[in-house]
């Protein structure tokens, strides 16, 4: 990922070299020193700099106000001011010039990292929607379904396991209704099934969270391709989501070893060409970590569409039994071929239909297999997917790291979420960046009223229209775990 390119207006020239210091540290490309008002206007709208921190108390005839003033009137720049002063007068006529935050002197390195992080970001997203201006759903644009649409798609997430019958009599809708809206809202690609195996009880030891910043500005395309392909046909790489700026996802493994031998190998061996910045993993062993949500989307498209009620369904916990060899390849058929009904199954494999369906179901009373329905982001107008880690401060009590767990789970957005510890990892979906700002706030709030300490989080934050590799499949690891030979 490139640099943000700053400008920084301070007239105080040790706290300007001070603060040009902190942010070459950080990894940030200071364009220059600006130590007045006029001074700033000038070098802003030369430089055009991706983001500007300006000092409200400037030497000369313009104060940073009107020196903000004065650039926003020539340029759309994310500006966070830098003061010593908060009294109301002050922010009343700092707020006029829609600053994108305030950090108050003397400042903290972090808090620092953190808004020019989230400016640069603001400022990034601005210029994608430029370009893709043709290309981007416009996120205004109402979604074009009535009412029992919008509660049939819900129900469906919801209750993914529900037939026709049982989904209209929740939803009080006619069986006739509901299935001309299912062939509608799969004819136009609204969801997708996704059939998942339980992996831990087959004998899976480890889920890695996975999140990396890359680097746009290497100019290897050879070498990316070649990285993003071998991570696309690695068979533990279960979920994995890029843009040109990040990559997220998670793996499934026998365990640490065979993470290392795989996914972990592919990181090591593209990392000399610079390809990404600060690749982490978060590893969380099946026997210790809670996986709380697994692509469970029916809060978050409850609350999208306005439709009340949304349950979780969750990861059934199951208990291990044995396999016939036939068992084996129905299951790995099934997870393989997620959009094929049964019949359309033993056309496509030669398998008795019959069998498939007996399979199936006992698949899902013992919990081996899970059954979910995907929606798609894109026609519902959706145009962030958040990758979060988080740390919770070790020194908190039980019963405050519990109310941290739940809050997480409890999100609308997070549609997935594992815990174990004091680690948690999400995965959220967000209408716009103004659903993403609100949300950060409440949740801020909601640390400071319970006492949840943060000790660090890294985030991903991916422009959905703009993901250029998205990978789902569950089925290669499958295969591997069943040892089952197939040549699909």
């Amino acid at each position: 990922m490139e640099k943000g390119r700053i400008l920084v207006v301070e007239d105080e020239i040790i706290i300007a070299n001070d603060i040009k210091n902190v942010l070459t540290q950080q990894g940030y490309d200071v364009l220059d020193l600006a130590h007045s008002g006029e001074d700033a206007v000038r070098k802003a709208l030369e430089l055009k700099p991706d983001l500007i921190l300006m000092d409200i108390m400037l030497k000369g005839n313009l104060d940073g106000i009107e020196a903000s003033a004065r650039i926003n009137e020539k340029e759309n720049i994310p500006i966070v001011y830098l003061t010593a002063l908060s009294d109301d007068a002050t922010l009343k006529r700092a707020k006029i010039t829609e600053p994108f935050g305030y950090i108050v002197k003397p400042f903290d390195a972090k808090e620092l990292h953190s808004v020019i992080e989230i400016g640069l970001y603001k400022r990034r997203m601005e210029r994608e929607k430029n370009i893709l201006a043709e290309k981007v759903i416009k996120l205004t644009k109402k979604i074009p379904l009535n009412d029992n649409e919008k509660k049939v798609l819900h129900g469906m997430l919801e209750k993914p396991l529900y037939n026709d019958i049982e989904l209209s009599k929740k939803l009080k809708i006619k069986r006739s209704t509901v299935t001309a809206i299912k062939n509608k809202l799969k004819r136009e690609n609204y969801y997708s099934e996704l059939r998942i195996p339980n992996l831990s009880i087959l004998g899976c030891e480890l889920l890695t969270f996975i999140h990396a910043k890359l680097n746009s500005s290497a100019h290897m395309p050879v070498e990316t391709a070649a990285m993003m392909n071998e991570l696309t046909n690695a068979g533990d790489q279960v979920y994995l989501a890029a843009t040109d700026n990040d990559l997220a996802g998670f793996s499934i493994s026998w365990n640490l070893t065979g993470f290392k031998k795989g996914v972990s190998r592919i990181f090591s061996e593209y990392e000399k060409f610079g390809l990404f910045n600060d690749a982490k993993f978060f590893y969380f062993p099946f026997e210790m970590a809670k996986l709380e949500k697994l692509f469970d989307y029916s809060s978050f498209v409850g609350k999208l569409l306005d439709i009340k009620e949304a349950a979780s369904t969750g990861q059934a916990a199951g208990a291990k039994r044995h396999l016939t060899k036939k068992e084996k390849i129905i299951f790995y058929s099934l997870v393989k071929f997620n959009q094929l009904n049964d019949t359309e199954l033993a056309k496509k494999t030669g398998l008795p239909r019959p069998s498939i369906s007996q399979t199936r179901r006992k698949l899902l009373r013992s919990g081996l297999l899970k059954i979910v329905n995907v929606p798609n982001l894109l026609q519902l107008r959706c145009e962030l997917m958040v990758f979060n880690q988080i740390n919770l401060d070790s020194g908190m009590s039980s019963g405050e790291r519990e109310k941290a767990m739940e809050h997480f789970k409890s999100i609308p957005a997070n549609f997935f979420v594992v815990s174990e510890d004091t680690t948690i990892c999400t995965i959220g979906a967000y209408n716009d960046y103004t659903d993403y700002e609100l949300e950060k706030n409440e949740e801020a709030k909601f640390f400071r009223e319970n006492n949840i300490v943060i000790k660090n989080n890294s985030t991903g934050i991916l422009t959905i229209p703009q993901i250029k590799l998205n990978k789902l499949d569950f089925s290669p690891i499958l295969k591997s775990i069943l040892d089952v030979n197939v040549s699909y």
